[in-house]
C-alpha cells in the first residue's frame, strides 16, 4: 500500500461556510492515494498512522484549495502583451484583430505556436497554484474557423492542464454571429467610411464551426483527456444565434453537459437583449431551457428586475469577477442581492486580476470591500461568505465532486498558509476567515497539494515554478505586437460611437 501523508497545522478548516466556519485547533487529515481518509486532531491521527509522511507544521493554517470559477488561462496577461484596460466593446476590436496574429488576408499563413500556447497555459496554471488555486474553470474563447482549426488550437492548452496537475473544467467556446458590435458584421462594416470598408485589416466574413461538428469535437476531447472536465461554452448570448443557443441547451439536457457563458457583462449587452427579444437575457435563456443547475454565467453585472429570482429558482449559478468588471469598466455586480435571493455564486479571476498576478487573496479582499454599504450602519459581505464562494460554491460550477472542502472520502486538495507571515508576528484575535481576507496574500501560501500530489512544499516547488516558466516563455518568442493600423483605430472609434448611440434603456 502506498505511504499516506499526514497533513497538519495549528488550525484546520474543512469547509468555509457563510453560516459559520468551525476551526479545529491542532487539526490534521490523513491522505492516501489522493483521497482524504481521516480527519481529526494531529496527536490522534499520528497514533493511528505512525508511518505516514508528515507534511505541515504548527505554524500552518490548513484549508481547502480554491476554485477559480472563471478563467481564460492566460499566462502572459493581455496588459503584458500590449492591450490596455478599456471598455469591453472597444477591447473586443483588438481581440479579433490580434487573434489573426496581426496578419492580413492574403498574407502567407503563419503556423500556430503550439509550444507557446502550451507554455503560456502552464505559466497561468503555475501562478494560480502559487496562490492556492487547485481547480480552475477555463472558458476558452472561440472567434471563428472550422472545427479542425479549433481542435488544433485547443489541444496544446488542454494538454498543459493535463500535465500541470491543477484540476480543470474546460468550457469549449462557440459563437456564430456579430464581431464588432451588436449589429451583424455586414451591417456594421457598411456603416464605416468607404475607405475603411475595403481595408484588408477587416474580416467581414466569418467561417464558424457548425454546431454538430462542435459537439463532436467536445465528445472527442472528453474521450481523449479523461482527467479534464468538459463543458459547453456559448461565448455570450449576444454573439450566439437563437439556433445555436437552442442546440446548446438541448445538448446539455440530453448529455448532461454543464454550460458556462458570459452573461450581461456590460450595460449595452443587457440593452441589446431587451431590444432583440423584448425581455432580458436571463428570461430568454429560461425560455430556451438553458437555465438549470448545470448553468453558470460569469459577471452578471447588469441584470433586470426579476432576473435574480429566476436564477435562484432555476438553480443556476453566477460567477463574481470584481477585478475584471472594474478593469473593463463594466460596473459593479449586485453581489449582496444575489446572496440574499439564494443564488449560488462562485468567484473568478477572469485572467484579469487586480494586480495582474492571479493572487486570489487580493481579489477576494477587493471583491469584499467594494460591496460594503456606507455609514455607521453599513453592512458588508462576510469573509466566510467570500471564502465559501471561492471554494465550496465553485465546486458546483466546476462540476466536480469532492473538491472545495475537506471531507473524508473527498479529494485531498489542500493549501497550507503561514500564519506567522500572514499576521506579521502580531495576533489580532479576530476570526480566522476575517484575518485571511484582511491579511493573506499568495506569498503566504507555503504548501499546495492537489489530489495527494505535492505541488509546493514549504515553499519548494516539485515542478517548474512560475519564474522558470516565464523565462521559457520569453525564450519561445511570443508573437510580436505591432501598433494598431489606422483602419483598426477607425473601427474602434466607430464601435465607440455606435455603442454610445445605443438606447441603454432597452
Amino acid at each position: 500500500m502506498a505511504q499516506g501523508k499526514l497533513i497538519y497545522g495549528g488550525q484546520l478548516v474543512c469547509r468555509w461556510s457563510a453560516s459559520g466556519t468551525p476551526v479545529m485547533e491542532q487539526g490534521a487529515l490523513y491522505e492516501e492515494e489522493g483521497r482524504v481518509v481521516a480527519i481529526g486532531h494531529f496527536d490522534d491521527l499520528q497514533r493511528r498512522y505512525p508511518n505516514a509522511r508528515l507534511v505541515g507544521g504548527p505554524d500552518y493554517i490548513v484549508m481547502p484549495g480554491f476554485v477559480n470559477s472563471h478563467s481564460h488561462g492566460r499566462g502572459l496577461t493581455t496588459y503584458q502583451v500590449g492591450q490596455a484596460d478599456e471598455a469591453f466593446e472597444l477591447r473586443l476590436v483588438e481581440i479579433f484583430y490580434r487573434s489573426k496574429g496581426n496578419s492580413k488576408p492574403g498574407d502567407p499563413p503563419k503556423p500556430t505556436s503550439s509550444q507557446f500556447a502550451y507554455l503560456d497555459t502552464l505559466y497561468s496554471c503555475a501562478k494560480q497554484i502559487a496562490s492556492g488555486i487547485t481547480t480552475t474553470v477555463h472558458n476558452h474563447i472561440y472567434l471563428d474557423g472550422p472545427a479542425e482549426a479549433l481542435a488544433s488550437s485547443v489541444r496544446p492548452v488542454i494538454e498543459a492542464y493535463r500535465d500541470c496537475g491543477i484540476r480543470c473544467a474546460f468550457a469549449l467556446g462557440i459563437r456564430d454571429r456579430n464581431s464588432f458590435t451588436f449589429l451583424s458584421d455586414k451591417e456594421f462594416v457598411a456603416t464605416l467610411p468607404a475607405a475603411i470598408q475595403g481595408s484588408p485589416d477587416l474580416w467581414s466574413s466569418r467561417n464558424y464551426v457548425a454546431v454538430d461538428e462542435y459537439l463532436g469535437l467536445l465528445r472527442d476531447l472528453a474521450g481523449s483527456y479523461p482527467t479534464i472536465g468538459f463543458q459547453l461554452g456559448p461565448w455570450n448570448p449576444v454573439f450566439c444565434s437563437d439556433n445555436l443557443l437552442d442546440a446548446v441547451a438541448t445538448a446539455s439536457r440530453r448529455e448532461g453537459w454543464r454550460i458556462q457563458t458570459h452573461l450581461n457583462e456590460t450595460r449595452p449587452q443587457a440593452a441589446y437583449g431587451l431590444r432583440e427579444h423584448g425581455k432580458s437575457w436571463v428570461q430568454r435563456l429560461k425560455d430556451i431551457g438553458m437555465l438549470t443547475e448545470r448553468f453558470s454565467g460569469a459577471h452578471g453585472v447588469w441584470l433586470e428586475e426579476g432576473d435574480v429570482e429566476t436564477l435562484s429558482q432555476s438553480g443556476a449559478q453566477l460567477v463574481y469577477n470584481p477585478s475584471s468588471n472594474l478593469r473593463l469598466q463594466s460596473g459593479l455586480a449586485p453581489l449582496p442581492g444575489f446572496l440574499r435571493s439564494g443564488v449560488k455564486v462562485g468567484f473568478g479571476l477572469d485572467s484579469l486580476s487586480m494586480n495582474d498576478d492571479e493572487d486570489v487573496f487580493q481579489d477576494l479582499r477587493l471583491g469584499q470591500l467594494i460591496q460594503g454599504s456606507w455609514g455607521i450602519d453599513g453592512e458588508s459581505v462576510s469573509a466566510d461568505t467570500m471564502l465559501e464562494m471561492a471554494t465550496a460554491a465553485g465546486a458546483e460550477i466546476a462540476g466536480m465532486d469532492g473538491i472545495g472542502s475537506l471531507t473524508e472520502g473527498g479529494c485531498a486538495d489542500v493549501v497550507l498558509l503561514s500564519r506567522t507571515e500572514m499576521e506579521g508576528g502580531v495576533r489580532s484575535g479576530r476570526p480566522l476567515g476575517e484575518q485571511i481576507l484582511k491579511r493573506a496574500r499568495g506569498a503566504h501560501v507555503k504548501t499546495v497539494i492537489i489530489g495527494g500530489r505535492v505541488m509546493i512544499e514549504d515553499g519548494r516547488w516539485a515542478g517548474r515554478e512560475p519564474a522558470e516558466l516565464l523565462r521559457e516563455l520569453a525564450a519561445a518568442k511570443a508573437p510580436g505586437l505591432r501598433d494598431l493600423p489606422p483602419s483598426i483605430l477607425s473601427v474602434k472609434e466607430a464601435v465607440g460611437n455606435y455603442v454610445r448611440s445605443v438606447d441603454l434603456s432597452g
